[in-house]
Parts: structure tokens; sequence; C-alpha cells
């Protein structure tokens, strides 16, 4: 038989390291949070999300005042109109715009069955962009300024037009 061996204890230096670990692991989470939501990249909502056409209308307005034109960046200029209508498009209707061709851009508008008025108007649009950014097509400022204008026609109008309210003056009723 073996001679015994000095009194043996259980240790629980593992619960403690555990217990450490999950510790730190927290209050980094914790300092992590707190970085996010002082920058303003939390996840909170911030309310409800922008309507598509206010936020069209802030691009256009970029690109008036912008330098693109008299710089000669019209491609650019294009590029950046083009895209803000194809993310308004999305948006606005129930299709996806940003990856489409022109071309499947104009069969998905007959099958939402957008009304022809407004399909010429984007077909006119997106030809002449579809020649600045891939033919090195350059427009004349009167094709460029008709352009934007069909932009603002067509936003104007699929802007929904805010709702009445309901409640209308009536006449009191004697109690």
């Amino acid at each position: 038989m073996p001679l015994k061996g000095l009194f043996t204890f259980k240790s629980y230096l593992w619960i403690w390291i555990l217990l450490g670990v999950l510790v730190l692991a927290g209050a980094a989470v914790g300092v992590w949070r707190w970085i996010k939501i002082s920058r303003g990249e939390a996840g909170i909502p911030q309310g409800p999300p922008r309507p598509p056409e206010e936020i069209i209308w802030e691009v256009i307005d970029r690109l008036e005042r912008s330098d693109l034109l008299a710089t000669g960046q019209i491609k650019e200029y294009y590029s950046q109109l083009s895209q803000a209508l194809r993310q308004y498009l999305e948006y606005r209707f129930p299709m996806p715009a940003l990856d489409r061709t022109t071309s499947e851009l104009l069969v998905e508008f007959r099958r939402i069955e957008m009304p022809l008025d407004h399909q010429s108007i984007l077909r006119y649009f997106f030809d002449t962009g579809d020649l600045v950014k891939f033919a090195k097509y350059v427009p004349s400022e009167e094709e460029i300024s008709d352009d934007l204008e069909r932009v603002k026609k067509f936003v104007a109008l699929t802007t929904p037009k805010k709702e009445e309210s309901t409640l209308k003056t009536q006449e009191k009723i004697p109690l």
C-alpha cells in the first residue's frame, strides 16, 4: 500500500478565473456600446425613416448647387442623378431598380402598370443617361436641363399627396 500524500483539497481557482473573464467581457461590451451610442452609431431607431421624395429632392438640390457641370463632369452628374432616381424608384415602387439595366427597368414599369406618361419620362432620362455614362455622349446644356426637369417632374408626379385632414369644419349641433 502506497503512502498517502499530503492532504489535498479541491481548488476552486477555475471558478474565480471564469468569473473574472465574464466580468471583463461584460465590461468590454459595455464600453463598446457606450462608444457606439456616443458616436450616434447605435442601433437605436432615430425616428421614422425619411420619405424617399425628401431624399431625392436633397440630391437634386445638391447637384444643382454643385460645380460638376461647370467643370465638365457630366458623366458624374448623370451617375449621381441616375443613382438617386433608381433609389427613389426602389423605395417608391415595389421593384429592384439599383441592379437593373434600363431595358429591364422598362419591363418592370410595365409589370407594375406604371402610367405611360411616367414611363416615357423615365425612358427619355435613362436613355440619355446611358449614352452619357457608357457611350461618352456629351449632351447640350438644354438637354441636361431637360433631363433634370424630367426627373423633377417624375418625382413631383409620383410623390403621394398629403392626406387632407378628415376632420372638416362641422356645424355645431345645439344641445
